[in-house]
């Protein structure tokens, strides 16, 4: 591998341990300049991203952007139109592969916002991709008054932006304000003009209108309408709307609580985003416990850990950090093993960690004992597995890569037959007593070891990235996220 090649990979796979959290400013300049480097391997990664590589929406939509900038001589065409399938999927093109299901609108909006506000804004590319999106939008009513509902601003903009001729109902009802009787934009008329709450909810549910735009002409929510507002959410709208429901005091009314908490325990919102996004949170205990429903549903959905996995944590000198991160980590990958899991903390000697369950609590508990403390001896931890009969398809090592006693390689070359795959979760430094860098990492490389290494922020560390990780380690036994991505074909209409 060229060193501009090595380079472009660690560009790539350190993006993937960033959330964005919608600012693409910084994550696209780096997956352009890994494109620019490797662009093979780099379009391969950012369609692999967009298709199940990645737990983070953020990162799905910088990928798309990445591909639709694209002006690689020679290859320009090739992988914007990789970049077009995705930002559209199959709703909009016959697409090889199939399974490609495109952006929500929101996101495409998004997308295209950041693309013509950016110093590379393809506007005829763009123009041609709205083009189709809105002919196929105008073609199915329903889903045009559904985007018309939820983004109006947003798709009125992009067909005076883009010069493009609406269809006469498109014309009425986004620049005329004269939405034909048939339009969710009428109905929603109809509902803020009715006193008769049992009406109200009929036409709510019947129409689907959106509860957030529901709830804004509704001066007063009656059971009713409460309970109709509910059906209309998806389980994970119901989920994230969490705060909203439990603050308007909606939970209050029996039959809506029942509505309510039956639909959040059917969500599969990610793990992460049940216990950090804001709009997630409550003190409602009922909901609380719909909600571990949903957490428990949505790992059983993620992809299976199918190989015996290892887990070496690194308590030497300044590692708090990283016995937290194996908390947080640990909790979030053990309901996913398939295969056997073992977890070691190490620093000169190493020790087994015995966790009695799968949850953060339990993990905590096993932990509540170990301090950081001592030098960092890698081997220590793989080597009292070996001992013990324990012999890992997959590594994960969670240090700062500081390694400063015994040797790693020398007892990895007692499994090296069956190819074990070897991850580094780095952890940037969170004092001044180590700044050396990962020369951990660089010896496995150097003795010529297959390597996923991944950076977090010691002091800071943001909580998406662990359902990021889980994702990236499933996947058939044999394979190597770089393998993996490389099988990747690139998407094109047929």
């Amino acid at each position: 591998m060229t060193t501009e090649t090595s380079r472009s990979r660690n560009i790539l796979f350190q993006q993937l341990m960033q959330v964005p959290h919608r600012d693409y400013s910084q994550v696209v300049p780096a997956f352009r300049e890994a494109l620019d480097g490797d662009p093979d391997f780099i379009s391969k990664a950012c369609v692999h991203i967009c298709t199940g590589g990645s737990a983070i929406r953020d990162q799905q939509d910088a990928a798309i952007i990445t591909l639709l900038q694209s002006n690689l001589p020679g290859l320009l065409a090739t992988y914007r139109e990789a970049g077009r399938c995705l930002l559209l999927g199959g709703d909009t093109y016959n697409i090889e592969p199939d399974g490609i299901r495109g952006l929500p609108p929101f996101r495409i909006f998004r997308v295209d916002k950041f693309v013509r506000q950016s110093d590379r804004k393809a506007p005829r590319l763009m123009g041609s991709v709205m083009r189709d999106y809105v002919e196929v939008l105008e073609s199915n009513p329903l889903r045009f008054d559904g985007v018309v509902l939820r983004s109006r601003r947003a798709l009125k903009f992009i067909y005076t932006h883009y010069h493009l001729r609406p269809s006469t109902r498109a014309q009425a009802i986004l620049f005329d304000n004269a939405p034909p009787a048939d339009s969710k934009l009428a109905i929603l008329k109809l509902i803020a003009q009715t006193d008769n709450p049992r009406e109200q909810a009929r036409l709510v549910i019947e129409n689907k209108i959106p509860y957030v735009v529901a709830s804004s002409v509704l001066p007063k929510i009656t059971p009713a309408v409460g309970v109709a507002l509910i059906d209309v959410m998806s389980p994970t709208e119901a989920l994230n709307s969490r705060r909203w429901v439990e603050s308007s005091g909606l939970l209050e009314i029996p039959e809506v609580r029942d509505a309510y908490t039956a639909k959040v325990a059917k969500a599969t919102a990610s793990v992460a985003s049940a216990d950090f996004r804001v709009s997630a949170q409550g003190t409602d205990q009922g909901v609380q416990a719909a909600v571990q429903k949903a957490q428990e549903k949505s790992i059983k959905q993620s992809k299976k850990i199918e190989r015996d996995t290892l887990v070496l944590v690194d308590r030497s000198s300044s590692m708090e950090s990283a016995i937290s991160v194996a908390q947080q980590f640990g909790s979030r990958i053990a309901p996913l093993c398939e295969g056997d899991l073992m977890v070691v903390a190490f620093n000169d000697y190493a020790q087994e960690i015995m966790v009695a369950g799968n949850t953060l609590q339990d993990w905590r508990r096993a932990f509540a004992g170990i301090r950081a403390g001592g030098w960092t001896s890698m081997e220590a931890g793989l080597a009292l597995a070996l001992k013990g009969g324990f012999m890992p398809q997959q590594i994960i090592v969670i240090t700062d890569g500081g390694e400063n006693r015994g040797e790693f390689t020398r007892s990895l070359r007692a499994i090296e037959d069956q190819q074990p795959h070897i991850v580094v979760i780095h952890i940037s430094p969170v004092s001044t007593y180590y700044q050396g860098g990962d020369v951990f990492s660089k010896k496995i490389e150097n003795a010529g070891y297959r390597l996923d290494k991944f950076e977090i922020d010691g002091a800071n560390p943001d909580y998406y990235i662990f359902d990021q990780v889980a994702a990236l380690l499933g996947g058939p036994p044999a394979l190597s996220l770089i393998e993996q991505i490389l099988a990747v074909e690139l998407p094109r209409r047929v």
